[in-house]
């Protein structure tokens, strides 16, 4: 039988080729912390050498015999010991107390390496066929070379599985503009047709799927020497660089109570001509999340937060009073129509208006592109949002940040639930407003439709 580079067997290539990159990465990686071992353990630096030492000789048992391994145990359970061996001692060694036990660990890791080093290149040498065969070496003598290039480099300030520094608000923006910037970039690489030429030989499915690679690669490389350059700069990093020059400065935008009333004003505005709000969410929501969790941390540091006003303008003015313009004022005052066809209405769209749905009367009533109701749309955002601004001044009013129920949830009992009595107040306010401004506008439509149905009434 001919071989063939199978999608399977470049899948399974590269499997077996992760395994032994993690398990050299986890290897030459462990020497930056030594220092820490040897605080965290008190122990001596002769017996912390035993963290890499037991893995090396691990691993130079196991590799002199995989071959007969192999012959005996099938691939797939080879491959599957492998991993399970190397995950049960990561676990043992992320949550042990004694040093002792850290060794044993050490020692399962280094089986499963062991297991996974030799098995790479037994697959491709026995499933690779010939004229393939250099090619498929390469690269995996690149992958277990990659690992003992980047494990030395590994700069660590406390021993933690992860690192956490820039996963809330501080790189949130960068991680928005980089996968904004990538995805420019692949699109701009893939028109160039940049792809990798392989022999015919090679099926079509399996030059399809490695076309991407060196796009891929193109950008891992660029963007490594962006971080890099960064590294030269004052800021120190892109994440310092992107908080201080763009992240801050909106943030404290948003964080004002007059560019949160304009922002939910601009909604209405576009809501009524028929565009959703969303076109004007999709930008400024990151910023406004980002400054939720600077919320939340403060909260749990005890400490006062510096974007409580932009939190509890965001629930009044989000949709949260019978969706965009705060239409459970309308709905109210729909209670008093004296047409049929606003007291249809009324059944139509009452309830959904209730848990924050108000598609019916956007386009039933219709509000949207309905000159008699303009003045309402743009306006309730801005007599809420300033009458609230004040009335949170006044109560000293304040949220819990983590109490986030989902947006169909009736404003007034958002804001009980987050705010407590101050804040569900402070709702009852807004609802109250909310009529007021609906109530005239609505009464004009009202007369209107009476006036038609009357008109129809002596036709017929």
């Amino acid at each position: 039988m001919t071989k063939k580079v199978t999608p399977r067997l470049v899948m399974a290539i590269l499997s077996a080729g992760m395994l032994s990159f993690l398990g050299i990465l986890d290897e030459t990686a462990t020497t930056v912390t030594f220092p820490i071992l040897i605080r965290d353990f008190a122990i001596t630096t002769d017996q912390v050498q035993w963290v890499n030492t037991l893995v090396l000789l691990v691993i130079a048992t196991i590799v002199p015999i995989s071959s007969q391994i192999r012959l005996r145990i099938p691939t797939k359970s080879i491959f599957i010991l492998g991993v399970s061996l190397f995950i049960v001692g990561l676990l043992i060694d992320i949550v042990t107390p004694w040093f002792d036990l850290l060794l044993v660990g050490r020692a399962l890791q280094g089986i499963g390496t062991g297991i996974g080093l030799p098995l790479m290149y037994n697959i491709i040498l026995a499933e690779v066929p010939k004229e393939k065969l250099g090619f498929m070496m390469g690269i995996g003598t690149m992958i277990t070379a990659c690992a003992v290039a980047f494990g030395p480099h590994a700069k660590l300030t406390q021993v933690t599985a992860f690192g956490t520094n820039y996963l809330g608000s501080s790189g949130m923006i960068v991680a928005i503009l980089v996968g904004w910037v990538v995805g420019m970039l692949y699109v701009f690489l893939n028109k160039k047709n940049i792809v990798i030429k392989l022999p015919d030989s090679v099926p079509p499915n399996v030059s399809a799927s490695l076309q991407p690679s060196l796009i891929a690669g193109i950008i891992l490389v660029l963007m490594t020497l962006i971080r890099g350059a960064f590294s030269y700069t004052a800021f120190g990093n892109i994440f310092d660089c992107v908080t201080k020059l763009v992240q801050t400065p909106l943030q404290t935008f948003t964080a004002s109570p007059i560019s949160i009333i304009a922002i939910y004003t601009l909604a209405n505005v576009l809501w009524f001509f028929g565009i959703h709000p969303n076109m004007v969410y999709g930008i400024v929501m990151p910023i406004i999340i980002a400054n939720g969790i600077v919320n939340q941390n403060a909260f749990k540091a005890g400490q006062p937060m510096p974007y409580v006003t932009m939190a509890m303008l965001s629930v009044i003015l989000n949709s949260a009073f019978g969706g965009q313009g705060a239409t459970i004022g309308l709905i109210i005052s729909m209670f008093r129509a004296k047409s049929d066809r606003y007291k249809q209405m009324l059944k139509l769209a009452g309830v959904p208006a209730l848990f924050n749905i108000n598609e019916p009367l956007v386009f039933g009533m219709p509000i949207m592109l309905n000159p008699v109701f303009f003045l309402p749309m743009l306006f309730e955002p801005i007599i809420n949002g300033l009458v609230s601004w004040g009335l949170i001044d006044l109560f000293h009013a304040t949220v819990n940040p983590f109490i986030q129920l989902p947006w169909t949830m009736p404003g007034v009992v958002q804001a009980f639930f987050s705010g407590g009595i101050p804040f569900f107040i402070i709702a009852m306010v807004v609802v109250v407003l909310s009529t007021l401004i609906w109530f005239l506008f609505f009464k004009i439509a009202d007369n209107k439709a009476v006036a038609e149905e009357q008109k129809n009434a002596k036709k017929a």
